[in-house]
């Protein structure tokens, strides 16, 4: 993935609005060379990613990320 795509899909609470599902963050504050500093696991289902931009809570399950894939799948 793209590292600002997958910044922007940050599902956690201070990105997404938890009770409306409204995209809080705005692309524009997003620097087009953010990048990731650490990725490690939460539990057995997902990442947690620490961002050059300061933000570090947002965790990517792997369902989520396999949904964001643009790559071809085989059957």
């Amino acid at each position: 993935f793209p590292a600002r795509f997958l910044r922007l899909k940050c599902p956690c609470a201070m990105c997404v609005d938890e009770l409306t599902g409204v995209v809080r963050l705005k692309p524009e504050t997003v620097s087009e060379s953010v990048r990731p500093l650490a990725v490690q696991m939460s539990g057995h289902y997902a990442l947690m990613v620490n961002w050059s931009d300061g933000h570090s809570s947002g965790i990517y399950p792997f369902r989520m990320l396999r949904a964001l894939c643009q790559c071809c799948q085989s059957s």
